[in-house]
Parts: structure tokens; sequence; C-alpha cells
């Protein structure tokens, strides 16, 4: 009589053992393909964010107005279509000097920029995260030249 008082306790850790591994085996996997999903949906917003960058360094407007007295005149348009068509939140241009030439907030326009550009002048590229005015974003720098 004994033997069966043991079983039933010993059975029902075992069942609740088992629950609790179903259970984190489930969350591990519902887990990894949160991530894999968030990871995807990362790396589209990144390309989407390089190929408006690319776009607006190779038009010939955005060029030649950099090279002119007032270059917001003729770029802010081109940056205001491109948040509107886009969705995304802001697109700044700076001129060689780092300074804003185009912005989502006017009020910024003739303002340095919030982070060092000395290697975009230099003809580098940046792609990555970095914390400015519009908070944590990830951005993607890239020099227009003429």
């Amino acid at each position: 009589m004994s033997s069966s008082r043991t079983a039933r306790p010993i059975a029902g850790v075992l069942f609740g053992v088992q629950v609790a591994v179903m259970a984190l085996v489930v969350a591990l996997i519902a887990g990894v393909g949160v991530a894999r999903a968030v990871s995807e949906a990362e790396a589209v917003v990144e390309q989407r964010i390089q190929e408006l960058a690319d776009t607006l360094r190779q038009l010939p407007t955005v060029i030649k107005a950099l090279q002119s007295d007032d270059p917001s005149a003729d770029i802010q348009p081109i940056v205001d279509a491109a948040v509107s068509a886009s969705g995304f939140q802001y697109v700044t241009v700076a001129d060689m000097a780092g300074i804003r030439v185009a912005h989502v907030d006017p009020d910024r326009v003739g303002e340095p920029v919030s982070s060092d550009h000395a290697p975009i002048r230099a003809g580098g590229e940046f792609r990555g995260v970095e914390t400015g005015p519009q908070g944590v974003t990830y951005r993607v720098k890239l020099p227009i030249i003429a």
C-alpha cells in the first residue's frame, strides 16, 4: 500500500517536470522565431534606408544645390517628399562642413550635425546605430560627390 502512495506523488512530479520542459522548449522555439523575424525586418528597413540614401546622393538637383549659396531651397522639398513617400521619421542632408541643409525640423537647418562626419567628408561611408536628436536610430551616411 505504501508503494502506491509513493508512486502517485512521483508520477505527479514527473508529469510536472515534463510539462515544464515542454513549456521551456516551446518558449525557446518561439523566442528564436521572434528573434529571427525581428532580424529579417531590421534587414529590410536597413536596405530601404540604404536605397533612399543612395538615391538622394545621386540626384543631380541635390548635387548641384550643395554647390549653391542656398542649398536648402532646393534640397528641403526633396527631403520632405522622401520622408513622406518612405514613411521614415527623418532624413537629413548636410554639407561638407557638417551643417544641416535639410532636415525634417526646419529649425535644425543651419545647425551642425550631432555626430562626427569627418570620415564621410573624407569619402567614407557609415551604416549603423547612433544616438542623436531623434534618439537612437539606424543611420546611413554617404558622401555626396559632385
